[in-house]
């Protein structure tokens, strides 16, 4: 961080069963210098996944993730909804919480995918993005940003 500049970041959500894809976005948007954030592999926590241990587990890991994206340096999430269960542009539960809390935090919300028809209505309504496999659109709204907050923290300076 410069000039008392906050690090702008991205919050990529989405199913657990999409880690790897989680994996290979955070590396690709990083290497065009915008800071991620990605969920802890679950993977490592297989021995719990029963009953009322579980289901702790599950609450706290979510509440977790919803505390990061709230926070002030996040600027939006990416939303991996990519085909599941033979439902096209598929978004969980818990995603579809994420993105709630997101556009509650007045946090933008791209879509990996298309919107799925499912919860149209409200995605529409909320003014997410759908990036169509194409992550131009999201970089371009990140850089744009960062250069508008490099230009604020500049013109402060001058005064």
């Amino acid at each position: 961080m410069k000039n008392n500049q906050i690090e702008k970041k991205v919050v990529i959500c989405g199913s657990m069963s999409c880690f790897d894809k989680m994996l290979e976005l955070k590396r690709e948007l990083n290497s065009y210098k915008i800071n991620t954030v990605i969920p802890e592999d679950e993977a490592k926590y297989e021995s719990i996944k029963n009953g009322e241990q579980y289901f702790k587990f599950k609450r706290k890991v979510s509440e977790e993730y919803f505390k990061k994206i709230r926070k002030k340096e996040v600027f939006a999430i990416l939303v991996i909804n990519k085909e599941k269960r033979g439902i096209p542009n598929y978004i969980g539960a818990n995603t579809f919480a994420e993105i709630a809390i997101a556009i509650n935090a007045k946090k933008k919300v791209y879509l990996l995918n298309d919107i799925p028809d499912t919860y149209y209505d409200e995605l529409i309504s909320w003014e997410v993005f759908p990036l169509n496999k194409n992550l131009n659109k999201l970089i371009k709204d990140y850089n744009d940003l960062i250069n508008y907050e490099k230009n604020q923290l500049n013109l402060k300076f001058e005064e």
